[in-house]
């Protein structure tokens, strides 16, 4: 019989050769010899979080709680799994926990605000993603959530500063890029847009979405032809995208071409989308 280190130490390797199901059975082992092995409960609970049996987990981590009380990454652990099963407001008590015997540890912040958006309070959120700034500067993570916090109140201007950092501090990110543009766009300013999503398709060309969005900007800013050279990227890359090929249409209309305009309609209806079929059956039947 193995001893219960050997176990332990046996089930790790297998953990990390991707054998939960094996690294799971050898803590349970150990477990039979040591029942009140803290690390061993709390391997076990990691590993039946990862496997999505969190019930499991947090019987594990209460056992281990009732061992090491003061220990602060049990609590973590403890929320994240309430929280997988929507128990928010247990993995907000959890948390809580972690955060009072380790105050400065910016991932339990970051989660406590995570679970506070869950339980619809986003100024607590707001404030939750802060410390967890000022805690650690450049936690990405906090300040992408922050910034999409902001823009869930409509707050954009801080949401463009949020983002703005993000982008600073991780630069080959397509999705912060994306994320600002559409901020911009949102607030009318098409030509900050335009910038980032050149800057995202540099990054990028076969993102068929950017060009997508890109030929939306271009319409606003009345630069139609080259609106139509964008979407026409976009379903190059994706061709059967309705939506892109009814703005497209709509491009093509504005500039006269109702042939082609009509195409993109009836196309666009056949693959489902209602607005275009109905103006394709309105205004290019005869076509």
């Amino acid at each position: 019989m193995l001893s219960v280190t050997e176990l332990q130490q046996r089930a790790i390797d297998r953990y990390e050769e991707g054998k939960i199901a094996e690294a799971i059975s050898d803590l349970t082992d150990a477990l039979s010899q040591q029942p009140d092995n803290a690390t061993a409960r709390y391997n076990r609970a990691i590993m039946y979080a990862e496997a999505q049996q969190h019930a499991p987990a947090i019987a594990d981590l209460d056992h281990a709680i009732k061992i090491l009380p003061d220990n602060a990454d049990l609590w973590h652990a403890k929320a994240v799994s309430h929280r997988a099963l929507d128990a928010q407001s247990e993995a907000l008590k959890a948390i809580r926990k972690a955060i009072e015997l380790l105050p400065n540890d910016p991932d339990n912040h970051l989660f406590l605000g995570n679970c506070l958006i869950s339980l619809g309070d986003r100024q607590g959120a707001l404030e939750a993603y802060a410390k967890a700034i000022q805690i650690f500067p450049g936690f990405v993570a906090a300040w992408y959530n922050r910034a999409l916090t902001f823009i869930e109140v409509k707050d954009y201007y801080p949401a463009l500063r949020d983002l703005g950092k993000c982008i600073e501090l991780e630069p080959q990110s397509l999705g912060y890029l994306i994320d600002r543009a559409k901020v911009y766009a949102t607030l009318d300013d098409f030509e900050k847009a335009l910038k980032d999503y050149d800057a995202a398709i540099s990054k990028n060309p076969y993102h068929a979405e950017m060009h997508a969005l890109r030929g939306h900007a271009l319409v606003k800013l009345e630069q139609i032809e080259e609106a139509v050279e964008a979407y026409d990227k976009a379903l190059k890359l994706q061709p059967t995208d309705a939506v892109t090929l009814r703005f497209r249409g709509a491009a093509k209309m504005h500039l006269k071409d109702k042939a082609g305009a009509c195409e993109d309609f009836k196309h666009a209806g056949e693959l489902g989308d209602q607005e275009a079929q109905a103006y394709w059956e309105k205004n290019c039947q005869s076509v």
